[in-house]
Protein backbone atom coordinates (compact mmCIF):
# COMPACT_ATOMS: atom_id res chain seq x y z
CA UNK A 1 0.00 0.00 0.00
CA UNK A 2 2.17 3.28 -1.05
CA UNK A 3 0.08 6.88 0.01
CA UNK A 4 -2.81 5.86 1.83
CA UNK A 5 -4.10 8.90 3.97
CA UNK A 6 -5.98 9.41 7.33
CA UNK A 7 -7.88 12.85 8.16
CA UNK A 8 -9.68 14.54 11.14
CA UNK A 9 -13.24 14.72 11.60
CA UNK A 10 -12.86 18.36 9.62
CA UNK A 11 -11.18 16.31 6.66
CA UNK A 12 -7.62 17.77 7.70
CA UNK A 13 -4.85 15.24 6.62
CA UNK A 14 -2.64 14.36 9.49
CA UNK A 15 -0.39 11.42 8.47
CA UNK A 16 0.07 9.48 5.17
CA UNK A 17 1.54 5.75 4.97
CA UNK A 18 3.61 3.21 3.37
CA UNK A 19 3.18 -0.51 3.75
CA UNK A 20 5.44 -3.25 2.55
CA UNK A 21 5.70 -6.84 3.67
CA UNK A 22 7.37 -10.34 2.91
CA UNK A 23 6.36 -13.51 3.46
CA UNK A 24 8.80 -16.67 3.03
CA UNK A 25 8.46 -20.39 3.68
CA UNK A 26 8.29 -23.70 2.95
CA UNK A 27 5.01 -25.35 1.69
CA UNK A 28 3.67 -29.13 0.98
CA UNK A 29 1.31 -29.39 -1.60
CA UNK A 30 -1.11 -32.32 -2.57
CA UNK A 31 -2.75 -31.83 -5.68
CA UNK A 32 -5.72 -35.11 -6.33
CA UNK A 33 -6.75 -35.37 -9.93
CA UNK A 34 -10.14 -34.48 -10.91
CA UNK A 35 -10.45 -35.28 -14.75
CA UNK A 36 -7.80 -35.78 -17.66
CA UNK A 37 -7.23 -36.42 -21.10
CA UNK A 38 -4.32 -36.58 -22.73
CA UNK A 39 -3.34 -33.25 -23.06
CA UNK A 40 -4.64 -31.46 -19.98
CA UNK A 41 -6.02 -32.58 -15.93
CA UNK A 42 -7.99 -31.04 -13.79
CA UNK A 43 -7.19 -30.77 -10.32
CA UNK A 44 -7.65 -29.56 -6.18
CA UNK A 45 -4.91 -29.26 -4.41
CA UNK A 46 -4.45 -28.83 -0.36
CA UNK A 47 -1.28 -27.94 1.47
CA UNK A 48 0.11 -25.99 4.38
CA UNK A 49 3.71 -24.94 5.41
CA UNK A 50 5.14 -22.67 7.77
CA UNK A 51 5.99 -19.21 6.95
CA UNK A 52 8.02 -16.18 8.47
CA UNK A 53 6.49 -12.72 7.96
CA UNK A 54 7.58 -9.07 8.08
CA UNK A 55 5.64 -6.09 7.38
CA UNK A 56 6.85 -2.40 7.60
CA UNK A 57 5.06 1.10 7.80
CA UNK A 58 6.32 4.38 6.89
CA UNK A 59 4.16 7.26 8.18
CA UNK A 60 5.38 10.90 7.47
CA UNK A 61 2.93 13.06 9.98
CA UNK A 62 1.75 16.73 9.07
CA UNK A 63 2.27 19.45 11.30
CA UNK A 64 -1.91 18.73 12.08
CA UNK A 65 -0.58 15.42 13.11
CA UNK A 66 2.45 16.39 15.16
CA UNK A 67 1.22 16.99 18.49
CA UNK A 68 -0.17 13.71 18.61
CA UNK A 69 3.22 12.34 18.46
CA UNK A 70 5.13 14.86 20.55
CA UNK A 71 6.46 16.30 17.27
CA UNK A 72 7.36 13.57 15.43
CA UNK A 73 7.47 14.29 11.83
CA UNK A 74 7.50 10.53 10.99
CA UNK A 75 8.47 7.33 12.16
CA UNK A 76 8.82 3.81 10.92
CA UNK A 77 7.25 0.67 12.45
CA UNK A 78 8.06 -2.60 12.00
CA UNK A 79 6.15 -5.93 12.53
CA UNK A 80 7.43 -9.82 12.53
CA UNK A 81 5.73 -13.07 13.13
CA UNK A 82 5.82 -16.60 12.28
CA UNK A 83 3.01 -19.48 11.67
CA UNK A 84 2.02 -22.00 9.65
CA UNK A 85 -0.96 -21.70 6.90
CA UNK A 86 -2.83 -23.68 4.95
CA UNK A 87 -4.10 -23.53 1.30
CA UNK A 88 -6.62 -25.06 -0.83
CA UNK A 89 -7.09 -24.66 -4.44
CA UNK A 90 -8.56 -25.34 -7.60
CA UNK A 91 -6.31 -26.12 -11.04
CA UNK A 92 -5.54 -27.30 -14.61
CA UNK A 93 -2.45 -28.67 -15.91
CA UNK A 94 -1.90 -28.60 -19.61
CA UNK A 95 0.83 -29.65 -22.49
CA UNK A 96 2.14 -26.42 -23.27
CA UNK A 97 5.35 -28.22 -25.76
CA UNK A 98 7.20 -31.46 -25.88
CA UNK A 99 8.09 -31.95 -22.16
CA UNK A 100 6.81 -28.80 -20.73
CA UNK A 101 3.38 -28.34 -19.08
CA UNK A 102 1.71 -24.95 -17.94
CA UNK A 103 -0.54 -25.10 -14.57
CA UNK A 104 -2.82 -22.56 -13.50
CA UNK A 105 -4.66 -22.62 -9.70
CA UNK A 106 -6.86 -19.94 -8.23
CA UNK A 107 -6.92 -20.57 -4.39
CA UNK A 108 -7.15 -19.36 -0.85
CA UNK A 109 -3.99 -18.53 1.31
CA UNK A 110 -5.18 -18.68 5.20
CA UNK A 111 -2.39 -17.60 7.50
CA UNK A 112 -2.76 -18.62 11.21
CA UNK A 113 -0.39 -15.51 12.37
CA UNK A 114 -2.09 -14.10 15.51
CA UNK A 115 0.41 -12.29 17.78
CA UNK A 116 3.06 -10.08 15.98
CA UNK A 117 5.93 -8.32 17.82
CA UNK A 118 7.39 -4.81 16.87
CA UNK A 119 10.99 -5.99 14.84
CA UNK A 120 12.50 -2.79 15.90
CA UNK A 121 12.18 -0.41 19.31
CA UNK A 122 11.02 2.99 18.64
CA UNK A 123 7.92 5.43 18.65
CA UNK A 124 4.47 4.94 17.40
CA UNK A 125 0.94 6.56 18.13
CA UNK A 126 1.00 4.03 21.31
CA UNK A 127 3.87 5.47 22.39
CA UNK A 128 7.76 3.86 22.70
CA UNK A 129 8.48 0.53 22.40
CA UNK A 130 10.66 -1.62 22.12
CA UNK A 131 12.01 -4.47 19.42
CA UNK A 132 10.08 -7.92 20.48
CA UNK A 133 7.67 -6.05 22.26
CA UNK A 134 4.53 -7.34 21.82
CA UNK A 135 2.48 -4.72 18.94
CA UNK A 136 -0.79 -3.28 20.23
CA UNK A 137 -2.69 -1.01 19.59
CA UNK A 138 -4.01 3.09 21.17
CA UNK A 139 -6.05 1.06 23.74
CA UNK A 140 -3.61 -1.92 24.65
CA UNK A 141 -4.87 -4.58 22.67
CA UNK A 142 -3.00 -6.79 20.40
CA UNK A 143 -2.49 -5.67 16.72
CA UNK A 144 -4.20 -7.95 14.46
CA UNK A 145 -2.80 -7.97 10.71
CA UNK A 146 -4.78 -10.15 8.76
CA UNK A 147 -2.21 -11.99 6.39
CA UNK A 148 -4.46 -14.43 4.41
CA UNK A 149 -5.72 -13.86 0.95
CA UNK A 150 -7.02 -15.27 -2.38
CA UNK A 151 -4.14 -16.46 -4.97
CA UNK A 152 -3.65 -16.71 -8.64
CA UNK A 153 -0.96 -19.42 -9.27
CA UNK A 154 1.39 -19.84 -12.89
CA UNK A 155 3.38 -22.90 -13.67
CA UNK A 156 5.77 -24.56 -15.72
CA UNK A 157 6.88 -28.47 -14.97
CA UNK A 158 9.80 -29.52 -16.72
CA UNK A 159 9.73 -33.55 -17.07
CA UNK A 160 12.19 -35.43 -18.37
CA UNK A 161 11.32 -38.72 -20.85
CA UNK A 162 13.26 -41.35 -19.52
CA UNK A 163 11.17 -44.21 -21.20
CA UNK A 164 12.77 -43.62 -24.59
Amino acid sequence: VTGATASNAGGTQLFSVDSEGISYGGLINFDFQLAQTEYYNWKINVGGGYEFIKAENTYTVTATGQPLLGGQSSFVESFKTAAPFVTAGVGTEFHLSGTTTMSVALGYHYSMASTWSYGEGGQNFVGSHGQGDDATLEDASLREINWSYPFLQLGFNFYIDTIR
